[in-house]
């Protein structure tokens, strides 16, 4: 059974969610669609909400093997970020998340190949989707996949 203490980190996080929500009321909108200045933010803080509400009700068990692996887990996780931030500028953003989710899946035991692949290919295209395609923001080529850099 989860702790108290998930569960009380769990209302923190939602509440703070939803006090962030409220604050970007605040944020004016200068443009006319869906993505403004606001939608980050709010897509942030909507996370945050249900990631703590999520947190709150789980009635999953932790084993002791999952409490044990922790700190392995964590520090796995700041290799595979410290991986992101040295690949993106050789590699491209897009690239280097498709790898950065793989490794992820792998770190949290995930080894069936489907899953792997689905998860490999979905976050590049979803970043590819919000970030060049709504919002117009385009993600680092990265120096091995930057043709125009060989004619200039």
């Amino acid at each position: 059974m989860l702790s108290r203490a998930d569960t009380w980190f769990g209302f923190a996080l939602a509440a703070v969610g939803i006090g962030l929500f409220w604050l970007t009321q605040d944020i004016r909108i200068t443009e006319v669609g869906l993505v403004g200045p606001r939608f980050v933010p709010q897509v942030v803080s909507v996370l945050l909400t249900v990631g703590g509400l999520a947190l709150m009700v789980s009635s999953g068990e932790q084993s002791g093997d999952a409490e044990r692996n922790a700190p392995w887990r964590a520090a796995g996780l700041v290799a595979i970020g410290l991986a992101h931030v040295y690949l993106t500028p050789l590699i491209g953003y897009l690239a280097t998340s498709a790898l950065v989710a793989a490794a992820t899946l792998m770190l949290f035991g995930i080894r069936d190949w489907r899953i792997l692949g689905v998860g490999t290919l979905a976050l590049p295209l979803i970043m590819h989707l919000i970030f060049i395609e709504l919002m117009g923001v385009f993600m680092p080529r990265g120096r091995w996949f930057d043709v125009l850099a060989l004619f200039g």
